[in-house]
This record gives structure tokens, C-alpha cells and sequence, in this order.
């Protein structure tokens, strides 16, 4: 008869098949309003199969367990690394987490991990047993909640969600209610996992898209050519605003106005006429040509009105164009020169790797690289940090495969300690080749068919009537908890004390930090300490 064990490890340990976990832990504390995760690792010395994991009844209500599955990861593929990697080869990763299933099958040898997300604010303050048994092993975790709670997040935190992608992968027409439903769990868990702003494609949004390509038109704004010309229809804007207001989006944030790296043409905007349909502009019209100007001038007026009469006007943000060059720097300052006087004061935000634009007076709100955070002084300006497939060397924090785990939850004390007002990633659920050539599927190609690191393009993946998390989720939920941990800490003891604290832990800028699971684990339960003093 096989002999099953059942062990109890950090959620920021990566579980292999035959790795041994090393990160085995039996209690923690955590505050009321918080998720609190770690996992299980289920093996047995033989074959077994029909097992079921049984949860203590009292904490049931607030456990949610979840398969944790391989995904074929590529390798680094970049020249230059620092040595805080998992591995830099190809291979199966742990990454995609299943609704758990009963009745699965153990291979004799194998680790079988099983993520564990804890709902805190559905257990009592004090010590929680939470138990777990299957085949007649079992494990124990005490979870102490502690007497007080989280502040609420004063972040902007954005993932852009590709409404196309989702299109293509469930067979739905844009913005339909066969769209919304599967929207709808998209949407669930990128708001569960911290993000409160939204990606909002006012045209199809001009990026990622090879010059001279199209990718599939998501336009939230129906133009029609009239006698004096253009009139707007926002039905589906306003649809669109009110379901995710509904589900908890704080934010919104409209798809860039000209293409990418410079501004240079414009986003395809299909427009009704006489003829039908049509597209208007596109790659063979420049940003600042006098027809876009002209178009512009009276859609961004009407736009504007729309948006404050939903009462949004503090709560949008225009973009311009997406990590401008300088090479494009001229036609990005005449463009955005005329976008501006058009806004009513409405706030200009985009991603950028210098400052250059925001101290032209360009941009309100730059979402500035984390590997030039260091053209930022303390709380200088209100910026945002952001990372893509550049940040994979001298330890910055990012959320590749290949990575661990600890180097993607760091990023919470790094927002903090760099003053940060938020946080903007490229990739949520990006499931197209490079320039979106091609349609892929995310179980099977994970990289961008080699351009990009697996982990870098999306976070989710998408099943039958929607989609399921995956650990990097997870890991971003909790660093952006160990953010609101620091502002919890900082209303009670101010910020010269936490910043100290920090220091005094080895935080600084978005490099130096100590390179250890433990230390996360420790430092977490400090701050725990503090706050409940």
C-alpha cells in the first residue's frame, strides 16, 4: 500500500516534480483584510490515484485551494544575467493554478503542489487552525489574525487587459454580451489581485502592432462622417465604464492616441458612412497631419465632456504614445503640444524610459522604467514604475518564469521606498506572437515565440468560460499587500520610521534588497509586529 505525505510550504517557493521543498513553514499571522497564501505539496512512494484533500471544517469557508500546472517556460534568451535565477534553461515551470479538483492521481516519486489562498476577513481574530488531510496523512497551519487591517491602496495599478485576446480565444465579437460574460472573469481576478485601473480601447489600441499591420478592431467609440464632420457615439464607452465601475475599477486609462515608440501615425479608427464602414486613419496617416488635428479637435472636446458627466474627470488618464524615442522626440512634442490644449486639464500619462517629456511639460504623470528609476529624486514627481523584458539583470524585480518568486513580491517594498504612485505593466493576457503576428496559445508558447521571456506577456490564462490566475498573480497580490503593510506601518509610526526600517533592512531603488524568501517571509512578519503594537 503506497504511504501518501502532505508538507506545508511558502507560496513563494516554485514546486518542481522531484525538487525537495526547502521553504516548509507551520505558522504565520496575518491582519484582517488581507489574502494569505502558502501551499501544499502532496506526494506518495508509489502510484495512487482517486485522492482527495480534505479541509478542516471550521476554516472552510475561507480557504480556496488551486492545482498548481506546468507551463513549457523558454530560456532567458538575454546575453547578460545576474545569478538570481531558478534556472536559465528551458523547461516546465509551475505557474497556472486550476480551481482544485478531487480525485486526482499521484505519480510515485512526483511532488503534486496545491496553492492555498486564505481569505482572512472570514476567520476570526486569534489563532486558526487550518487543517489538511488526504490518505490518511495530514498537516496543520496556524494562522494568527491579528486586530487590525490593511489601509486601502493609494496606488495606481495598472496590467493592460487585451480585448482582443480574448476575443480571439473565446470566440466572441467585441464589447457583445458573449464578450462581457467572459470579460466578467478576466476582470474578477484582476481586480482580486489588486489592479483597480482599466486599459480602455476608445480605438484599437496602435500597439504592438507591426508597422503597416492591423491587429483586430476594439473601438469603444462609434464615429460617423457627417455634413460638418465627425459625430460620436459613446454607448459603448459608457457600457464599458459602467461594468467595470460596478467590479471595482477606480481608473481609467485611454488607449494611446498615436502609435508606439514615438508617436508617429495614427491608431486605426473605423468610421460609418455613406459606403458603411470604413477605416479613416491608420499607419499611412502621420499623428500630425492637419485631417487627424482636425479630428481630434472635435473628438477629444466631446470625449472630455462625456467623461465628466460621468463624474470621471480625476479618474482618467490620456496616453500619447507608448515609450516614445527620442528619434520621434519633435513629432511627440508637436503632437502632444496640440493633444494637450484640447484635454481641459485632464491628466496626460505615459511610459517612458528619461523624464525628458514630463519636464517639457508633456506628460502629468510619467510611468517611468524601473531600470531609469534612477533619473527620479525622492518624491520629486508623481510617477509610476513599470517593467518589461528589459528589467532581467542586475536584480531587478520582474515576473519571468525562470525567476523566483521572491524577486516578484519585492516589488511592493520597492514601490514604497521609491515613493512610487503606481505601477504599470504592458502584459496581462498578451497572447499573440511579437507585433502581434500571430495568435498563440499560452499552454503551448509562453515567450512570444521567442521574443519575449515566458512570464513576461501575460499573467492569466484563459479556460472555457473564462479565465484562472497563476502564481506570479498570486505573488503581485502580495506584494502590492506588503505596499499597503508599509502604509499601514508609516499612519502609525510616520515615514522617516519606515523608510529607516527599510534602509536598515538593505531596501533601496529597485536593485538593492536582500535576495532571499526568508527574509520577505520575516521582514512581512515585522511589519505585522509593528503595525499591531
Amino acid at each position: 500500500m503506497c504511504k501518501t505525505e502532505i508538507y506545508i510550504t511558502s507560496s513563494l517557493e516554485k514546486i518542481f516534480p522531484h525538487s525537495e521543498p526547502c521553504l516548509a513553514m507551520n505558522k504565520a499571522t496575518a491582519l484582517q483584510n488581507e489574502k494569505y497564501h502558502f501551499q501544499l505539496v502532496v506526494r506518495s512512494d508509489g502510484d495512487a490515484s482517486s485522492l482527495s484533500i480534505c479541509v478542516g471544517e471550521h476554516c472552510r469557508a475561507a480557504v480556496r485551494l488551486f492545482d498548481v500546472g506546468l507551463i513549457k517556460g523558454g530560456p532567458a534568451w538575454m546575453e547578460f544575467h545576474d545569478e538570481y535565477y531558478i534556472s536559465k534553461e528551458e523547461g516546465l515551470y509551475p505557474d497556472v493554478l486550476f480551481p482544485h479538483r478531487d480525485g486526482f492521481a499521484l505519480t510515485g516519486g512526483e511532488n503534486k503542489a496545491v496553492y492555498v489562498c486564505v481569505d482572512c476577513s472570514r476567520l476570526p481574530v486569534g489563532e486558526n487552525k487550518l487543517t489538511f488531510s488526504v490518505a490518511g496523512a495530514s498537516a496543520e497551519f496556524c494562522l494568527t489574525i491579528l486586530p487590525c487591517a490593511l489601509v486601502g491602496s493609494d496606488l495606481i495599478l495598472t496590467n493592460w487587459i487585451h480585448v482582443d485576446c480574448i476575443c480571439d480565444q473565446h470566440g466572441v465579437e467585441p464589447f457583445t454580451e458573449a464578450f462581457y460574460r467572459v470579460f466578467d472573469s478576466y476582470l474578477h481576478w484582476y481586480v482580486e489581485m489588486g489592479n483597480n485601473t482599466m486599459f480602455t480601447p476608445i480605438f484599437t489600441p496602435p500597439i504592438d502592432t507591426a508597422v503597416g499591420g492591423e491587429r483586430r478592431t476594439v473601438q469603444l467609440v462609434d464615429v460617423a462622417k457627417t455634413a460638418t464632420g465627425y459625430a460620436f457615439d459613446f454607448t459603448k464607452l459608457q457600457a464599458f465604464f459602467d461594468f467595470c465601475l460596478a467590479r471595482g475599477i477606480r481608473y481609467f486609462e485611454f488607449s494611446q492616441l498615436a502609435t508606439q515608440w514615438g508617436a508617429q501615425a495614427c491608431p486605426k479608427v473605423v468610421v460609418r458612412g455613406d459606403k458603411g464602414e470604413e477605416k479613416l486613419f491608420g499607419w499611412d496617416v502621420f499623428s500630425d497631419s492637419e485631417e487627424y488635428f482636425a479630428f481630434l479637435a472635435q473628438f477629444l472636446p466631446a470625449l472630455c465632456d462625456f467623461v465628466k458627466e460621468n463624474g470621471l474627470a480625476e479618474r482618467v488618464f490620456f496616453h500619447i504614445s507608448d515609450e516614445p524615442k527620442e528619434e520621434e522626440a519633435e513629432r511627440y512634442r508637436r503632437f502632444g503640444e496640440y493633444v494637450r490644449k484640447l484635454l481641459g486639464g485632464m491628466k496626460i500619462l505615459d511610459t517612458m524610459s528619461a523624464r525628458t517629456f514630463y519636464d517639457e511639460g508633456l506628460v502629468d504623470i510619467p510611468a517611468i522604467t524601473t531600470r531609469a528609476a534612477d533619473c527620479l529624486k525622492e518624491g520629486e514627481i508623481p510617477c509610476l514604475l513599470y517593467y518589461c523584458s528589459v528589467e532581467f539583470d542586475d536584480y531587478y524585480s520582474n515576473r519571468f518564469f525562470c525567476m523566483p518568486l521572491q524577486r516578484t513580491r519585492v516589488l511592493g517594498c520597492q514601490l514604497y521606498c521609491n515613493n512610487a504612485i503606481g505601477f504599470l505593466h504592458w502584459g496581462y493576457n498578451f497572447y499573440y506572437s511579437y507585433l502581434s503576428k500571430e495568435k498563440l496559445d499560452p499552454y503551448e508558447v509562453s515567450d512570444a515565440k521567442g521574443y519575449f521571456p515566458s512570464g513576461d506577456s501575460f499573467l492569466v490564462y484563459p479556460v472555457k468560460d473564462g479565465a484562472v490566475p497563476s502564481l506570479r498573480l498570486m505573488t503581485m497580490l502580495e506584494a502590492f499587500q506588503d505596499y499597503r503593510a508599509l502604509k499601514t506601518l508609516e499612519k502609525k509610526r510616520g515615514k522617516e520610521f519606515v523608510s529607516a526600517l527599510l534602509a536598515t533592512e538593505g531596501v533601496s531603488g529597485v536593485t538593492t534588497y536582500p535576495r532571499s524568501a526568508e527574509w520577505q517571509l520575516a521582514f512581512r512578519e515585522k511589519l505585522n509586529a509593528l503595525i499591531a503594537e
